[in-house]
């Protein structure tokens, strides 16, 4: 999960804040601004609720009041960020969050803010001499927020998913697949985050070749993987119905392996018609390499050259989807967490292959933690994000050889009940392209083996 995504929404929130309360209340001392050090910080407590996604940080009053700069702290350590490099980016102002005109502000902020971020003032009790200011993030509702008004604004540009004339999402079955036994397997292939079939030629030929009737699914491939789920569902079923004596085997790179166990492993998705679910370098316990993903739509935006209009482009861009599915690939993401407490489908033959030629030795990893270290020491901006980056660095086992294959780590790509588990020397694009190595044919190889069981 991204741990410091709100935090621009919170420090925002809370500056309008502590400016309505300087009108409605006085300085601590007379004469006390901005350039002055406080005379004595608060001991904030933070607390942590991975499982509920809730974050609370209680801030005591000092003397009385509330330094500025503890509330920017505690939303620095609520975000795993350095609190000791805000002083000297942030003002320092003292705040009587007790006076009557206080707490009509935070009464109004609070109906503005919503129920993402609540602002609350805890009174004197037997565990607190003084009052204290609690503020509590709740990432969950803000992930709920967000996803709607990004539906919201997918629906308003919704252009009827067709390019050329032809659909772009939804099954698209090769030239002659019905000739031929009707007891053979269809096999169809599920492209992953960011992709399409055509981004994955290399491994769509490869299954081509195999001579089995073959096809392949695409999907807006950075909405919400529920929603693909469920789109890949209403199609199977269809196919289901138009081909009731056909069977499917399922071939999936990356996050196309996360829609096709949603779909299998929920019995009011689940088609019933997939025997075989073989997948390559899926994320099944998230990746963290999703937390930087930031961005990719614009470079997806970029690239689009042969669409006819920046209109087209963006349209394209958005249907897709806005940056929702890398919040569910990361590690302990809340659709990771109930996708995996399901069990297998026991109608379903599965198969996983992982690579683990990541582009980094464990040495070059320690040389960029060492250069992060550095960097904090000149720069402000990296010291505040320094204990998030190297909280991710030292776990960062997707990039380094032997232990992922530059995007999946193998500890978080194996799947419980799964003993077709294979690990072979591939990266995790490697398999897509259209120009395949030694490890990807030898990849390739142990597919076919799979598909014709």
């Amino acid at each position: 999960m991204r741990r410091n995504e709100f935090l621009t929404p919170v420090i925002i929130g809370l500056f309008l804040f502590a400016v309505g309360m300087r009108g409605a209340a006085s300085f601590a001392e007379e004469g006390a601004g901005p350039n002055q050090q406080p005379k004595r910080s608060a001991e904030l407590v933070v607390a942590h609720d991975e499982i509920k996604r809730i974050s609370r940080v209680t801030i005591p009053l000092v003397n009385g009041h509330i330094q500025w700069n503890d509330v920017l702290r505690g939303l620095a350590l609520a975000g795993r960020l350095d609190d000791s490099a805000l002083p000297a980016v942030f003002p320092d102002e003292r705040i009587d969050i007790t006076a009557s005109g206080s707490r009509l502000t935070l009464s109004a902020l609070n109906l503005v803010l919503g129920p993402e971020i609540r602002l609350q003032i805890l009174p004197v009790s037997d565990a607190r001499q003084e009052a204290a200011l609690l503020v509590t993030l709740d990432k969950r509702q803000m992930d709920k927020t967000r996803r709607a008004w990004k539906r919201r604004i997918r629906s308003a540009f919704e252009s009827g998913e067709k390019r050329d004339g032809q659909e772009r999402f939804g099954l698209r079955l090769r030239k002659g697949w019905s000739e031929g036994d009707p007891k053979r397997n269809l096999v169809v292939v599920v492209h992953g985050f960011n992709s399409a079939p055509s981004q994955i030629s290399g491994l769509v030929e490869a299954i081509q070749a195999t001579g089995l009737p073959s096809g392949t699914y695409a999907y807006p491939n950075d909405q919400p993987i529920a929603d693909s789920a469920r789109r890949l569902s209403r199609d199977l079923k269809k196919f289901a119905v138009e081909h009731p004596q056909r069977r499917l085997s399922l071939v999936t790179h990356s996050m196309g392996g996360l829609v096709a166990r949603a779909v299998i492993e929920d019995a009011n998705l689940d088609p019933g018609n997939v025997v075989k679910l073989i997948m390559i370098a899926p994320p099944t316990h998230g990746s963290q390499l999703a937390q930087f993903s930031f961005g990719v739509d614009i470079w997806d935006y970029l690239i689009r050259s042969s669409e006819a209009s920046h209109l087209t482009r963006f349209n394209a861009v958005v249907e897709d989807g806005l940056s929702e599915a890398d919040h569910d690939l990361q590690p302990g993401s809340d659709f990771l967490r109930e996708l995996n407490a399901r069990k297998r489908n026991k109608n379903v033959r599965y198969s996983l292959f992982l690579g683990v030629a990541g582009p980094l030795s464990p040495g070059q990893l320690r040389s960029i933690r060492d250069a992060v270290d550095q960097a904090a020491q000149h720069n402000k901006a990296v010291q505040l994000v320094r204990p998030r980056l190297q909280e991710v660095l030292v776990d960062l086992d997707e990039v380094v050889r032997g232990k992922g294959d530059g995007v999946v780590a193998v500890k978080r790509g194996q799947l419980e009940g799964v003993p077709d588990t294979v690990l072979l020397n591939f990266s995790h694009l490697g398999p897509t392209s259209d120009t395949p190595g030694k490890s990807d044919r030898a990849l390739y190889e142990e597919i076919r083996v799979r598909l014709k069981k």
